[in-house]
């Protein structure tokens, strides 16, 4: 089964898609908007692979959702998108790590995705291991060659029949 590390954009996306077109109820947003396709699209998406994150990205998630999707009791929507959240495997980076990861420039959280998504495919020899990102530096860095990784926008995700 292919392995998808997932940064913060495609989450925030599908958070937000979540809790207006799953849930239906209303968010008020400054900058986050997903039309329903696109939602149902990387929705679909997800739920047909093994999804990997970090606890940098869900802590990036939570300041998002907090500043971006305002005007939502929170409690009530955490309890509704962990059942989500709780199928994704997190796993830590130590700074150490991180401190001398190729991908420290683009900070923590992105460093994060793109060391995990390494130890993945480590442990995944002959499986497919992609980046799903919404940040365009962050795809092409892990999709060039020599990182062993694929990389995919949040925006071009496909739906195999």
């Amino acid at each position: 089964m292919k392995k998808i590390v997932l940064d913060t954009g495609p989450l925030l996306d599908h958070a937000v898609g979540f809790w207006q077109f799953l849930m239906k109820r209303n968010v008020k947003r400054d900058r986050v908007n997903i039309p329903r396709e696109n939602w149902e699209r990387l929705n679909a998406y997800m739920e047909k692979f093994s999804l990997f994150t970090t606890q940098y990205i869900l802590a990036e998630l939570s300041n998002l959702v907090k500043r971006e999707i305002y005007e939502v009791e929170l409690q009530d929507f955490w309890r509704e998108y962990c059942r989500f959240i709780s199928r994704i495997n997190t796993q830590e980076v130590s700074p150490r790590i991180l401190c001398n990861s190729e991908a420290l420039g683009f900070g923590l959280p992105d460093a994060s995705v793109f060391e995990i998504a390494r130890r993945v495919k480590e442990g995944e020899r002959q499986e497919e291991v992609e980046v799903l990102t919404g940040e365009y530096p962050l795809l092409e860095f892990c999709g060039q060659e020599g990182t062993g990784l694929k990389s995919i926008h949040k925006n071009e995700v496909e739906i195999a029949p």
